[in-house]
């Protein structure tokens, strides 16, 4: 139907990294090209996704400082031009475009601490070791519960197929969520100080001729 498009391997990896940034929160998510049996064109019945999903990847989640998650950004960029033979190596982002670099719609800031969730397949992949090392991981589940828990609750109990009043939440899993501006305040400041003096021939004035810098 015009509501589903081909369920190609960069929309299926769209949909999975947006679930995964949508469940815990992430200011990114990394997935791996999650396998499927059969290519399908129209609405996704509930069976195909179960059987799509039967991996045994469990997700975590790791705070990347800006500068790692450019090193990320650039294995993106490779990715996207891997070989057919090197299919098991291809990475698919939520919240990170790596085009232009931007994060929530803002170019990632080298000195920031970013939340991302990723999986440990993604975990196992050589060009990830490095960024990883040493960095503390937060488990949170497999995978499959992860999606099915976020897909369940979407599904008609009439049909088993996505509930068509949801459909406005599954479309959001085919945008690329980087490009949207997130509305937050950063404010660094690195030395705040204050001075002044006494006015005796001033009315209604304060005194900060006591204040310290």
């Amino acid at each position: 139907t015009k509501d589903w498009p081909f369920i190609s391997d960069p929309v299926w990896g769209r949909i999975v990294a947006n679930i995964m940034r949508s469940e815990t929160g992430a200011d990114v998510a990394l997935t791996r090209n999650v396998p499927r049996n059969v290519m399908i064109i129209g609405p996704l019945a509930k069976s195909f996704v179960e059987d799509w999903l039967k991996v045994k990847d469990n997700v975590f989640l790791v705070d990347l400082s800006g500068a790692d998650l450019l090193k990320i950004r650039s294995l993106l960029v490779q990715s996207a031009m891997l070989r057919p033979e090197k299919l098991d190596e291809v990475l698919f982002p939520a919240g990170l475009d790596p085009a232009s670099g931007r994060v929530g719609g803002r170019p990632v800031d080298p000195s920031r601490t970013y939340r991302v969730a990723l999986t440990d397949a993604v975990a196992d992949f050589s060009s990830m070791s490095g960024i990883l090392a040493g960095k503390a991981r937060t488990p949170v589940k497999g995978l499959r519960d992860l999606a099915m828990g976020f897909l369940e609750r979407q599904i008609s109990s009439k049909t088993g197929n996505f509930d068509p009043k949801n459909m406005p939440v599954i479309k959001e899993l085919l945008v690329d969520q980087s490009k949207k501006l997130e509305a937050r305040w950063d404010l660094k400041l690195s030395e705040l100080s204050l001075t002044g003096a006494q006015y005796l021939n001033t009315q209604n004035t304060v005194d900060y001729s006591s204040t310290r810098e």
